[in-house]
């Protein structure tokens, strides 16, 4: 039941960042094969350079997996940060918004590929975004 329950809370983060753009999942098990974690994104994100941009990350664990989840971003474009990288998914929760920050003379990307990671004891799951930079 509990596992039927995180599936249903993946699908429903995953109709409301739809709703915004679609969304990418990706999933992970241990060698054991006994914890599955999984990570959802919106599947693009667009913002401006000088300003600031939120990236919603949604996890579920299988049942009796509680541990919390590290998300780290990759392969961000020139002059693009996370300005709350350390920021865990804890426990008893679902989701964390990472604040993106493009700097004024930020590289404009179309379309620019962006991995998300995600942590939790021995169980990695991996999906990505693209990310869109304007120019102002």
């Amino acid at each position: 039941m509990k596992k039927l329950l995180d599936v249903a809370a993946v699908l429903a983060a995953c109709a409301v960042l739809a709703l915004v753009s679609g969304c990418n999942t990706g999933k992970g098990t241990d060698k054991a094969g006994t914890k599955t974690l999984k990570v959802t994104v919106a599947s693009s994100q667009s913002m401006t350079q000088g300003k600031t941009d939120d990236v919603e990350a949604s996890v579920s664990r299988s049942s009796g997996f509680d541990d919390p989840v590290t998300i780290t971003f990759e392969n961000l474009p020139p002059g693009v940060t996370v300005q709350n990288p350390d920021k865990v998914i804890a426990k008893s929760e679902s989701k964390a918004t990472y604040t993106l920050k493009a700097t004024d003379d930020a590289k404009p990307v179309s379309d620019h590929e962006v991995k998300v990671h995600a942590k939790s004891a021995d169980v990695v799951a991996d999906t990505s975004f693209k990310l869109t930079v304007k120019a102002k």
